[in-house]
């Protein structure tokens, strides 16, 4: 043996050791594959070729091909020597842009707006986007994408550039990244950056491994550069970026959490009656024995109206409340209408539309968080809570999903069904028009896919492929995605001997069997009973408390002390000297953050998910400020970044306090 090849797999033993130490999951694929190669199971597509004395290249068998074709360390060379500091350039951005006026910045500073995200954050993005843009560049680049390994010498030297402090790396070919086992010297790179692998990932293995990239080192989410051996592919670009969107504190930001938890106890303390779905009994429920039919607001309801027209009696009907004015247009009137919207502007959903028809008719079920505008609408005795992404009824469980549909469809598992069919939940576009909704729905429109480019991918109505229900694929959007994820977690976790059809033209749904209308034999379907509405009113209020119990109460006196404990950490914060230097400055912040989160605790208060959410959203306009180059006076940044940003602080403890004061008085 040859001293190259000693070295080769000198160097591949040393990176099988370290990945068995500290990335089980890649270690377990390699381990399994190597096994493969050498029962001869699998027939290696490529093999590791010394060219020249001087350089590796990897040859692909079957056609006789050379991957680089070239000398490999001056392309490993060339490509760091590519990788620039630009941030419209090869530049993933993590966060939504906000432009904001003077005047625009004094109203979100004098009004309590809790439906936005600007709530406690104006101040700051203003700032920023006084200094900064993507036509600028970044000091220090901290985080980076490597879509694509070959034999991974272009990492070494795009590392030995930018000495990142995090790199994820991702393969989809597992035979590719092995071979790359025998050049780089992974144990040796880990020493100088902390390491994340995807290779062959399933989507939701990538999910993962992905989210724990974004989630380490959050505060430098704003822009993640990247490089693509492929340049005609960003297939992965896209996996990452719909990753990005998914993160909590985008979904649930900390604006409508904080709203969420202020009015959480409103109506309990009112006594509307909450339904306690853990005393549920599929053999109680009285639409545990009929097939319970599931209605969202998605493109397929459009096309499937003169059926349910038809069959509606046939069916339990559950509905989401943005679907009522369709439903209306057919004399269709649900047996249980749901509604989870925060936002008071809601009522726009029931334009036109003439409640009085649905009164004494359907159970309405809200979420906690819904604001009394809405409430007021419905009768107290028809009317049915449940807490939604808040809790403060102890022994009940708690629905947490992103939207409606999936809401609808927890629901009804919650409540016993054995047989549910979905209509109107395609979470996708329409595959002919890319509508979002069916044409009478107020809020269809048609999505086109953003300018997104090689160069630059951003945060907004990016076009997904994802596997289709009745189709290969369909498209769908990054927030749609995040109620796929949804769907498909929820099947996880409720569903076990339920039938779930899936009867849209939209996404594949986990848990869910593709059927379309024509093919259900409607006629073996016994009509329900005209009562049916008043069937399920009966059992909805046999499973529902009203008011707080005593645990409900600790519950509501341990958050407010929490919130209480937190506002006396931000007072001796103030008193300390803000540091000059960047640095120093992190590590102060890092203990404010960790302070915020009571990591003592887990971050089990309220209050610690609301910070949790705000920190990561405000934290990155601030290191990216100071991260852009060209910024002057650091020094007095920090300082006065530092201020608003205690400013805000202050802002959120203040409010949540005001509120849970009040509430553990009242009980």
């Amino acid at each position: 043996m040859n001293t190259i090849e000693e070295k080769a797999l000198i160097t591949f033993q040393k990176n099988m050791i370290y990945f068995s130490k500290n990335h089980i999951n890649t270690y377990k694929k390699l381990y399994l594959f190597n096994e493969a190669i050498e029962n001869s199971s699998y027939i290696e597509k490529y093999s590791l070729e010394y060219m020249n004395e001087s350089y590796f290249d990897i040859l692909e068998i079957s056609t006789n091909r050379y991957m680089y074709n070239r000398n490999s360390n001056t392309h490993a060379i060339e490509t760091a020597n590519s990788v620039n500091y630009n941030k419209s350039d090869s530049a993933i951005q993590g966060f939504y842009i906000d432009t904001l006026s003077e005047d625009a910045v004094h109203k979100f500073n004098t009004e309590v707006d809790l439906n936005t995200r600007l709530f406690a954050g104006a101040d700051i993005i203003y700032h920023y986007n006084m200094i900064c843009s993507n036509k600028k560049k970044m000091s220090k680049i901290y985080k980076f994408i490597f879509d694509g390994v070959g034999l991974g010498l272009h990492i070494i030297q795009i590392q030995k550039k930018i000495a990142a402090l995090q790199l994820y790396v991702i393969e989809n070919n597992i035979e590719l990244f092995r071979l790359s086992l025998f050049v780089t010297n992974y144990e040796e790179l880990s020493k100088t950056t902390q390491l994340f692998f995807s290779i062959m990932e399933t989507d939701a293995e990538f999910k993962t491994s992905s989210t724990k990239f974004i989630e380490n080192l959050s505060t430098h989410n704003h822009y993640i550069k990247y490089t693509t051996l492929n340049t005609n592919d960003y297939i992965n670009i896209k996996r990452f970026q719909s990753s990005m969107v998914t993160q909590n504190y985008l979904i649930h930001p900390y604006s409508k959490m904080l709203k969420g938890y202020i009015k959480g106890p409103e109506y309990l303390i009112d006594n509307y009656p909450f339904l306690n779905f853990s005393i549920v009994s599929s053999t109680d429920s009285p639409i545990s024995n009929k097939p319970v039919l599931v209605i969202g607001s998605g493109p397929s309801l459009g096309y499937n109206l003169e059926w349910l027209k038809k069959n509606q009696n046939k069916f339990f009907l559950i509905s989401a409340m943005s679907s009522l004015t369709i439903l209306d247009s057919l004399d269709i009137i649900p047996d249980l209408t749901i509604h989870i919207d925060p936002n008071p502007k809601s009522l726009k959903i029931l334009k036109n539309l003439d409640m009085s028809k649905f009164l004494n008719k359907t159970n309405f079920l809200f979420s906690s968080l819904v604001t009394q505008n809405v409430i007021n609408m419905i009768p107290k005795n028809q009317l049915f809570f449940t807490e939604t992404s808040v809790k403060y009824t102890v022994k009940h469980k708690i629905l947490s999903a992103p939207s409606i549909g999936e809401t609808s469809y927890a629901v009804a598992l919650l409540l016993g069904a054995q047989e549910i069919y979905l209509l109107g939940l395609d979470l996708a576009l329409d595959p002919d028009t890319k509508a979002t909704h069916p044409k009478e729905h107020i809020y269809s429109r048609n999505v086109t896919d953003t300018d997104n480019s090689e160069n630059s991918f951003i945060l907004k109505d990016t076009i997904i492929d994802v596997k289709g229900n009745f189709l290969e694929t369909v498209q769908t959007t990054s927030i749609y995605k995040i109620s796929i994820l949804a769907f498909n977690n929820i099947s996880k976790n409720l569903l076990s001997t339920q039938k779930v059809y899936n009867l849209n033209n939209g996404a594949h749904l986990e848990g869910s069997k593709a059927l379309k209308v024509k093919d259900i034999n409607t006629d073996s379907l016994i009509k329900i009973n005209n009562d049916k509405y008043q069937i399920l009113h009966e059992y909805l209020t046999s499973i529902s408390n009203k008011g707080m119990g005593k645990e409900d109460i600790i519950n509501l006196n341990n958050q407010l002390n929490e919130a209480l404990r937190l506002k006396n950490i931000i007072h001796k914060y103030t008193l300390s000297t803000t540091p000059k230097d960047f640095n120093t400055y992190l590590k102060k912040f890092y203990y404010l953050y960790q302070e915020l989160l009571n990591f003592n605790e887990n971050s089990k208060y309220d209050i610690n998910k609301v910070f949790n959410a705000y920190l990561q959203y405000i934290s990155g306009y601030i290191f990216d400020i100071l991260n852009t180059k060209g910024v002057k006076n650091i020094s007095q940044e920090i300082k006065y970044l530092d201020d608003i940003l205690l400013k805000g602080i202050v802002r959120i403890l203040n409010i949540y306090i005001k509120a849970m004061d009040v509430y553990t008085k009242w009980v």
